[in-house]
Order: C-alpha cells, then structure tokens, then sequence
C-alpha cells in the first residue's frame, strides 16, 4: 500500500455539495473510501509501469499554472489501463516555492515538485455528472493525498470537479475538447 499524507487545506463543506446526491438518489461516497483509495494505487501503479511517474518520469517543459495547481505545472496526457480498463489519463504536475519561476522548474524539476493531479477517464456509467472522471491527489512518492480533515483525495473530489465544471466541451477540460463525449 502507498498510504496517505495531508495536503494543504483546501476542501471546504460548500465544495462537497457539488458531488452530493440530489434527495432520493443513492449514490456511492464521492470521494476518500477505500475503494477509491485502492483504484488510485492501482492507477500509480500503471502510471509507474509507463514511466508517466515515479523515479526518472518522464519529463515535459514546465509553464505557468494557476493558483490551484501552483504557481508552474507539467502537463501529460495519454492512456493506459487500469482493472482491466484502458482509459485516458490528463496529469499534472505541481510545483510550488517562493518566486517559483518556469526557467527554475526546468532546470531542476524535482526541487519544488509538491503533488501532482490525475484525471483518468474511468468505464461509462462510473459519474456521469462529471463525464466519468476519477480524479486523484498524489504526492510527489505517490501517497494519495489527504484533506485537513483526514479524507482521501481520490475519487470524485469535489474541488477539483466543481473547478473544471464549467470548461467548454463538455469534457471537464480547460484546454481543449478532444475528450469529450
């Protein structure tokens, strides 16, 4: 097992209302259960195999990011599979430190690397309302991160879907439209 470390605080209880049941509906916990945390080890796992993360990943420039993600990211996108489903996965890399720059991060890239982000487009049916995204928080080791209050950042993290929500598409993606359904 990978195990778990705390984030910086950022899940509020507005933000887990985006993923709650409407009354009536069931649904499955949005996020932090052990079988969300056992998906996300399996997803390392297959991200490790293709060295996407882990010891000597595979690099990529980095460029200015947000203020979510921090303040320069990695981008990397591609498939792999997972439990006997192939699946795209869009990964970020976050890094953050003190007048952070591109230049800085390229140069030396594990210097102020601080989690990264994955989205991996799971089997039809999985959240619909969120185009079926699984979406995780890893440490730079590949510990799922966890919120303040001790839940596991993997599954349907209401943050992170209540972020890309509104992106043009359809497909919960910022930059382009190319995984929409």
């Amino acid at each position: 097992m990978i195990g778990t470390r705390t984030l910086t605080p950022y899940a509020t209880v507005a933000a887990l209302l985006l993923v709650q049941p409407a009354l009536g509906q069931e649904q499955a916990p949005p996020f932090g259960g052990p079988d969300q945390v056992d998906f996300a080890e399996e997803l390392w796992q297959a991200l490790e195999e293709r060295g996407i993360v882990g010891e000597d990943a595979i690099q990529t420039h980095p460029y200015a990011g947000t203020s979510m993600h921090g303040p320069v990211i990695q981008y990397l996108s591609g498939k792999v599979t997972v439990a006997d489903h192939t699946g795209t996965f869009i990964l970020k890399r976050n890094y953050r430190g003190e007048d952070l720059s591109v230049e800085e991060t390229f140069r030396d890239p594990l210097q102020n690397f601080d989690s990264m982000g994955v989205m991996f487009r799971r089997e039809e049916g999985y959240a619909p309302d969120s185009g079926n995204w699984f979406w995780v928080k890893f440490m730079p080791d590949g510990a799922v991160a966890t919120t303040p209050d001790g839940a596991n950042m993997a599954g349907r993290i209401a943050p992170c879907i209540g972020c890309h929500q509104p992106a043009e598409g359809g497909d919960f993606v910022f930059s382009h439209d190319r995984f929409a359904q």
